[in-house]
């Protein structure tokens, strides 16, 4: 198991990911929430996914063979990140 956090500083809302030896693009937007998009070679592949703690964010897409995503807190909380908090308290991680 191999577990990377994902860069979510937000003032670069494009990060490049490498996966399995590929380079996927992930945004992540501000709209009242972050929200994420993953893109292949500039095709959306998922979008929408809703920020959230507790759960693998890619549980539901395992057919695209991914792994998985997961966002924690630093105080172990359930809570979601802030607008001010992702990748300062609140962290992406991906898990191989």
């Amino acid at each position: 198991m191999n577990v990377i956090e994902i860069n979510t500083n937000p003032s670069s809302q494009i990060n490049l990911v490498q996966i399995n030896g590929l380079t996927y693009t992930f945004r992540i937007v501000w709209r009242g929430s972050y929200i994420l998009d993953i893109l292949y070679q500039n095709t959306p592949l998922v979008q929408g996914i809703a920020l959230v703690t507790g759960q693998d964010l890619l549980g539901p897409y395992k057919y695209l063979g991914l792994g998985h995503l997961i966002l924690a807190n630093d105080d172990l909380s359930d809570d979601c990140p802030t607008y001010s908090n992702l990748g300062q308290t609140c962290h992406l991680l991906y898990v191989s």
